[in-house]
């Protein structure tokens, strides 16, 4: 921390040779305009600098010599520019709502598509190729440090991330495809979120839209056709209508999938003899989700807005059936066959979610104010028919009942305060996971019912500060008190239940000499197990290999150091983490049957360590766009292995080449190319080398109201999951192929595009996720 300080400190006493221009960007109505683009030009129109509007629609920027113009502009607005030398008042810009182009002067150059500021990697979408993208998926893809994947969005090196759009947490990745990319203005990626974030997000996506221009009714309809083995079928309609301060909206998506899975086991097990596995399953699974959505906005003036929403989530089938054989040995002699009959059935699974918000000004203050209510309930049903070669066959049946909730409410004020901008905030969760796992079996898994409560109290006090154009610094402290109670059969478990307090301290500093801008951040973060992981009760794979929760599991600790820097079209990542009690994927022998595989999540006992870089390099070329990604992984994890110590250090190399061709008649074409390389993360091994490429082609009909889209995933049919993970008395090796070559068609139809005013973000958003 003393080398932090003294690099703030060398950077303040740098000197100011260059004036500050300040402002505040108004719309017509009087409505400040987030986001807008601000650039100063010189007199040929070339770029000198350039920033954004904040929040509250102010911007600072950096006057140097050559400057002659200052052009603001936003989506769906006329662009504004002004002659320094004529005009000094930029104390309130006023933009008029788009109706006609300015022609007078054209300014070249541009921003650089990325940027850093405060902390985040800025994208800005409206002025780059990205906002030729046919959905926003695709967008994020293209987003330095993002990829998608069948799994949903990760950020590289930080996992899933919490995504918000227009400052409103997403609950599903489905809701994404709402979303035009047409409207998008900037990206931001967080990497390391600070003290307004919960304790366990890893990372943000915020996604900043343009205002809302218009009244009336507006709605977008979207179709897809996938074919893999099985065709799948997704449809989403949306629906909006906006008069005078009411705004009104709605959507009902319906998802019907069906998919396959091959996957190879491989088990080594050393008790007294050398036990061994081979297993083989196959399994298909089928899936039909309805999912609903609406809600209401007021606004009261300008300033202050009200909302409600209400989502309802209805899974009509959630099936599995397949088989498994296995060939178990002992030593270098068979031991038994089996052939097994999986079935698995989702008889009930639904949920239901509630945020209200106020969003607003008193006087000076912000005011960010949201109520949340989350209920999930689900029964899974399941029976193994197992026949034996050289044993009793069985027949194992069991239905587990989960009945979740929760109520949250979060208060976030701000204000301005010497110069710089103060927020404090408090954040309460109130959480009931339940859990009665019926065992039909019960000689071979007992019948378990648990419970468990938790109350989260968290304060928040974040600061920043702009010394200059270049150089901004932001510290944060959040303070977390948890009190978890874990119930066995409705008694409650004193050696379980227990007590957090902890302190989240974060800070970045933003400094830009030149053309270049650089990061530095530090925060510290916990990652605690989920609700599923904590059960007491047991999932029957076979008579020889049971996978079981663990009531015991602490919660993870990760410090996290991250360094960031941008020039032009190139953007550099580069992190340091730390992790106690980090959570791992453990195997361990029945004490009293050998032969029998369990396995479960334990807590690693010494400190973990990661680091990673990413590289980032995405030019344009008139209508060609090539992005080259490269991100190296390195870790120090040590674990003893059938008495032998494994370095799990190996160095991982995960790359990605995209290009585009996009045509100024609305076509464009696609070709992905994604590199995922061997070695390790975390306690597994990939084991080897494979490339997935993709194709696509686009084009948009009726002035870009209808988009139509098709393309193929994975052409090659290589993707897959080959990795090996090492136990205390062996290893398993695992080889999974699902079905990810596909064909797909969509079409995208929007009439009269109008945005949500939804303003609510929402509270105890890591609770959900956890549940």
């Amino acid at each position: 921390m003393k080398i932090i300080f003294f690099i703030i400190s060398l950077l303040i006493a740098l000197p100011i040779y260059s004036q500050t221009i300040t402002g505040v960007v108004f719309s017509e109505n009087n409505s400040p305009v987030s986001f807008a683009n601000v650039v100063l030009t010189a007199a040929d129109s070339s770029f000198v600098s350039g920033t954004i509007t904040d929040e509250t629609g102010k911007f600072s920027v950096e006057k140097k010599s050559n400057t002659k113009f200052l052009s603001v502009s936003c989506l769906g607005f006329e662009t504004k520019i002004l002659d320094l030398e004529k005009d000094n008042n930029f104390e309130k810009i006023v933009l008029k709502y788009s109706v006609s182009e300015l022609k007078e002067i054209v300014v070249s150059g541009g921003l650089p598509k990325t940027q850093i500021k405060n902390g985040a990697m800025v994208t800005d979408v409206q002025n780059s190729s990205l906002v030729n993208s046919t959905s926003a998926e695709k967008m994020l893809a293209k987003i330095p440090g993002i990829r998608t994947t069948q799994d949903g969005i990760e950020v590289f090196g930080k996992g899933s991330p919490e995504i918000y759009i227009n400052n409103v947490k997403i609950r599903d990745n489905s809701e994404l495809m709402n979303l035009d990319p047409k409207t998008v203005k900037t990206v931001e990626v967080i990497t390391n979120p600070g003290a307004e974030y919960d304790s366990e997000v890893q990372a943000v996506i915020k996604i900043i839209t343009g205002s809302p221009v218009g009244e009336g009714f507006s709605f977008t309809y979207q179709s897809q056709y996938e074919q893999k083995h099985d065709a799948d079928f997704t449809n989403k309609l949306s629906l909006n209508y906006r008069k005078g301060k009411f705004d009104v909206f709605g959507s009902i998506l319906f998802y019907d999938a069906k998919d396959r899975q091959t996957t190879d086991h491989y088990n080594i097990l050393n008790t007294n003899a050398k036990w061994e596995q081979q297993t083989l399953h196959k399994i298909n699974t089928a899936n039909q989700i309805m999912d609903i959505n609406g809600g209401v906005n007021y606004e009261i003036n300008e300033k202050n807005f009200v909302g409600f929403k209400y989502g309802y989530v209805k899974t009509f089938k959630d099936e599995a059936d397949g088989f498994s054989n296995l060939n178990a040995f002992k030593g270098k002699t068979s031991y038994d066959y089996l052939s097994k009959n999986i079935y698995n059935n989702c008889e009930d699974r639904s949920k239901h979610s509630v945020n209200a918000y106020y969003n607003g000004n008193v006087g000076k203050m912000s005011v960010d104010f949201n109520v949340d209510y989350y209920a999930k309930q689900s029964t899974d049903c399941s029976e193994n028919k197992e026949n034996s070669l050289n044993f009793d066959e069985r027949i194992i049946s069991a239905a587990d009942e989960i009945n979740n909730k929760l109520f949250a409410e979060k208060l976030v004020l701000s204000h301005d305060l010497f110069g710089g901008k103060i927020s404090l905030g408090e954040e309460n969760t109130i959480t009931d996971y339940k859990d009665n796992y019926h065992s039909f079996a019960e000689n071979y898994i007992p019948t378990v019912k648990s419970k468990s409560k938790q109350r989260n109290t968290a304060t928040f006090l974040q600061y920043s500060y702009k010394f200059t154009d270049n150089l901004n610094v932001n510290a944060g402290l959040r303070y977390e008190n948890v009190d978890f109670k874990y119930y066995d059969d409705d008694v409650l478990d004193n050696e379980i239940s227990k007590t957090y307090n902890n302190w989240f301290p974060s800070a970045n500093i933003s400094f830009s000499p030149g053309d270049v801008q650089m990061n530095l951040s530090y925060v510290k973060k916990t990652q605690r197990p989920s609700y599923y992981s904590l059960r007491n009760s047991y999932l029957y794979i076979s008579r020889y290999e049971i996978e079981s929760g663990n009531s015991e599991l602490q919660p993870r600790e990760i410090s996290s150091l991250t360094y960031m820097a941008s020039w032009k079209f190139v953007n550099i990542v580069a992190s340091y983490r730390n992790t106690k009690n980090m959570t791992i994927y453990w195997n361990i022998e029945d004490e009293t049957k050998p032969e029998v595989l369990i396995s479960r999540t334990i807590n690693y006992d010494k400190n973990f360590s990661q680091f990673y870089v990413n590289l980032d390099v995405s030019p344009e070329f008139g209508i060609y766009s090539p992005t080259v990604f490269l991100s190296v992984r390195k870790q120090g994890l040590n674990l003893v292995s059938q008495g032998i110590t494994e370095h799990l250090n190996k160095t991982r190399l995960i790359g990605e080449i995209d290009h585009c061709l996009d045509f100024d008649n609305g076509l464009s074409f696609e070709l992905d190319c994604y590199f995922n390389g061997k070695g390790h993360n975390e306690e597994y091994f990939y084991q080897s080398n494979y490339w997935t490429f993709d194709f696509c082609v686009n084009k948009t009909f009726f002035k870009d109201a209808l988009i139509v889209e098709a393309g193929v995933s994975d052409i090659t049919n290589k993707e897959r999951r080959d990795v090996k993970i090492f136990s205390s008395k062996g290893y398993q090796s695992v080889f999974e192929k699902t079905d990810t070559r596909s064909f797909y068609l969509t079409f995208i139809y929007r009439f009269n595009p109008a945005k949500s005013k939804y303003k609510g973000t929402g509270a105890g958003n890591d609770e959900k996720q956890r549940m």
